[in-house]
């Protein structure tokens, strides 16, 4: 099993070319990069977004429309941190990039918002 880590196609060929006794039945990539909260919310549960490349936090964002197969309607996030602009941007240019996330944009279709917690003026507070 994998988890959104297989995404090129050289990478499967490479592991189906390997399996020299047929062993290998069925190859499966599971989306799940984040933890859900509810029906409608999910969290990266990252403290490390500020230190470390964009990479990983896109493609685990990007992994919820995989597993529900759609795509944002529009992208926001919270204009007073770099961070989220950032990650909102890679996402962006991810999505346009690779046709994977082709999915019809409909009236049903989710708006992904990035918030930071360091610009949460409650939380301090609790």
């Amino acid at each position: 099993f994998f988890s959104n880590t297989v995404v090129a196609n050289d990478m499967i060929q490479t592991l189906a070319d390997a399996d020299n006794y047929g062993v290998v039945r069925q190859l499966q990539e599971f989306y799940a990069d984040v933890i859900p909260i509810d029906s409608s919310l999910f969290s990266l549960n990252s403290q490390r977004l500020l230190n470390t490349t964009l990479g990983r936090p896109a493609a685990a964002v990007l992994s919820v429309f995989l597993a529900l197969k759609t795509r944002p309607s529009d992208i926001r996030f919270t204009s007073a941190s770099p961070a989220t602009r950032a990650l909102a941007s890679a996402v962006a240019a991810r999505l346009v990039a690779d046709d994977i996330y082709d999915y019809p944009l409909n009236q049903d279709s989710p708006v992904l918002l990035i918030l930071d917690r360091k610009s949460d003026p409650v939380t301090p507070l609790l």
